[in-house]
């Protein structure tokens, strides 16, 4: 594991290069920024994700989070009875959790990843994975038509 907040800067940085050059887009030429917080925001699958890393807070972290959109009013409690017994599960699998981003009132999956042996084609790989929660959030909101028509309960022994 890396433990250096400067080395874990640089890998953070070598890890976005390598997604940048997956997808085709222009390599970073600028300068490392050594600040608190980096954050490398893109649009991937028709998802916005923002890639974080601090050099104050769990150094040897990358943290990934994807915009889900807004949680309809329809539905609404048991919708966030389905995020929470989903968050359940997920926290198990990856550490990865759906939650509410404060600032838009958004869904956001958020998942925190160890940089150290992490690549740039594992983390779009990754991403792939999220896409594809998206678009099934996007279907669905995680509900089944049964649930989505009642309005009434919710299934939590099954999870989406």
């Amino acid at each position: 594991m890396i433990t250096d907040a400067f080395q874990s800067r640089l890998k953070f940085l070598k890890i976005i290069n390598e997604i940048r050059e997956l997808l085709g887009y222009t390599l970073n030429n600028q300068e490392d920024d050594h600040g608190d917080d980096l954050v490398m925001e893109m649009m991937y699958g028709g998802f916005d994700f923002s890639l974080v890393h601090s050099n104050i807070n769990a150094t040897h972290k990358l943290l990934l989070e994807s915009d889900f959109g807004s949680i309809p009013e329809t539905n609404e409690q048991l919708i966030l009875l389905r995020l929470l017994a989903m968050n359940s599960a997920l926290a198990e699998l990856d550490s990865s959790v759906f939650c509410i981003n404060a600032d838009t009132n958004r869904l956001t999956y958020a998942l925190s990843l160890d940089i150290s042996d992490l690549d740039g084609q594992q983390l779009l790989s990754k991403m792939t994975e999220v896409v594809w929660h998206g678009k099934r959030w996007c279907d669905s909101n995680f509900l089944s038509k049964a649930e989505n028509s009642e309005s009434n309960s919710v299934n939590l022994s099954v999870l989406a």
